[in-house]
């Protein structure tokens, strides 16, 4: 009896685990996807790639540390604002 219960138990852990990878798959495709469709829009809507945009963004953090701070700190208090 008790043989069985851990071959069902076996049988169901390998199911679970096919079925996770499996969705696991589809969700990193999806997401593939969905980042390409956004980076063509994006370079669709400014003309920049989204490549452009991080070394613009990397190379001014570089430049103004402080000022990076000083903004980010701003946008979540008032995203804070917003939802409360």
């Amino acid at each position: 009896m008790r043989s069985r219960a851990r071959k069902d138990i076996d049988e169901t852990m390998q199911d679970m685990t096919s079925r996770g990878s499996a969705y696991l798959s589809d969700a990193a495709a999806q997401g593939q996807r969905l980042a390409q469709d956004l980076d063509e829009r994006l370079e669709g809507y400014t003309g920049k790639s989204s490549d452009a945009w991080l070394k613009d963004a990397t190379r001014t953090i570089a430049r103004n540390p402080w000022k990076t701070l000083a903004v980010v700190g701003v946008v979540a208090y008032v995203l804070g604002k917003l939802r409360a």
